[in-house]
């Protein structure tokens, strides 16, 4: 998307770091239309804002994203504070490399990684081998300690997300799932 004139966005790290451009961190973003505060709220409004490594104060985004070259904003996923050292989005990023898969979602529940896979339509090849080689890819870019902790669920055919109210997969209730009906890799 292209941000208005008057907005002012930046991309930091968990330093509070800029980023530059094509860099994937926080997105962070000031107007003239930002908020002040909750109302009453004091934890919330602490919440909202933070505060880049120059002093800088941003209203939060809560997205990971980047900025491209052209000034055109990417959001990627939402930030989960849920003590995540990988963000699930990179993980399913990895195991799209792969053209067996058409669709990936990661959630982290608990200490593990579950991605929700779907393969193509008309994949007839080893599922299995497949899983072991996105596995693979995985310990490679993240370490051992993540890909032990990293389980596989199968989905198949047009029903086999939820969706919720407004289109979206329901991340929720993916987490729910937990790691029942995982494949074993």
């Amino acid at each position: 998307m292209t941000p208005f004139d008057f907005v002012d966005i930046a991309v930091i790290d968990a330093q509070g770091n800029r980023l530059g451009v094509n860099q994937v961190g926080r997105l962070v973003a000031n107007s003239p239309c930002t908020m002040k505060c909750y109302k009453n709220d004091l934890a919330a409004t602490k919440a909202f804002f933070v505060t880049d490594s120059c002093g800088q104060v941003w209203g939060d985004m809560s997205v990971y994203g980047y900025i491209d070259n052209h000034g055109k904003v990417y959001m990627l996923n939402r930030i989960l504070d849920d003590g995540q050292s990988v963000p699930p989005f990179k993980i399913a990023d990895e195991i799209l490399i792969s053209r067996a898969f058409l669709s990936c979602e990661v959630v982290h529940v608990e200490d593990q990684y579950i991605a929700h896979v779907e393969f193509l339509p008309k994949y007839q090849k080893d599922q299995k081998s497949e899983l072991q080689d996105a596995k693979q890819r995985c310990e490679i870019k993240f370490g051992k300690e993540l890909s032990a902790h990293l389980f596989f669920r199968i989905h198949k055919g047009t029903a086999s997300f939820k969706l919720t109210g407004s289109g979206k997969r329901d991340i929720k209730a993916l987490m729910a799932e937990g790691t029942t009906e995982t494949v074993p890799v």
